[in-house]
């Protein structure tokens, strides 16, 4: 009899055990996903870097990206390539956007042979949840301006 004691014992124990490593691992797991949730960022400043070079139409020097670029909001910021880069890396930027050096080349080509225009973009990789959903969304709008001021020029 006290055999079957000492194993239920045992038994009892070993189940004891589990349920404290469980509780404690599901602590553990907890703690560790609150601070990831903590380190991500939840900053919202666009930086806009305007590479383009302009065209010439005579003696006239022709910007278009300067004439038609808007932000459609107060959080973009207009910034150099460098900044722009290291403002993802310190976390000061949500992400940015590289209007291409032919932007206005491309814009100008538009009534011979129109060519397409793409804008280079990168999110910060830091971004919680919510703050990367917006930056995709403040993407999306200063693209949309941009088209919309483009679509009026003609």
């Amino acid at each position: 009899m006290k055999r079957k004691v000492r194993i239920v014992v045992g038994i009892i124990g070993a189940i004891a055990i589990l349920a404290i490593g469980g509780v404690a691992g599901s602590s553990l797991e907890r703690y560790n996903q609150d601070k990831i949730a903590q380190s991500k960022e939840q900053v919202d400043v666009i930086a806009v870097v305007n590479m383009d070079e302009g065209i010439t139409d005579g003696e006239e020097q022709i910007n278009y990206a300067s004439q038609l670029m808007e932000m459609p909001g107060d959080n973009y910021v207009t910034t150099g390539l460098n900044e722009a880069k290291m403002g993802i890396e310190n976390g000061s930027y949500a992400a940015y956007i590289i209007i291409p050096e032919d932007f206005s080349e491309s814009i100008a080509s538009v009534e011979s042979n129109p060519e397409k225009v793409l804008l280079e973009y990168t999110f910060n990789p830091n971004l919680d949840e919510e703050a990367a959903r917006q930056a995709i969304s403040d993407v999306n709008a200063f693209e949309a301006t941009l088209n919309t001021n483009v679509a009026y020029m003609y």
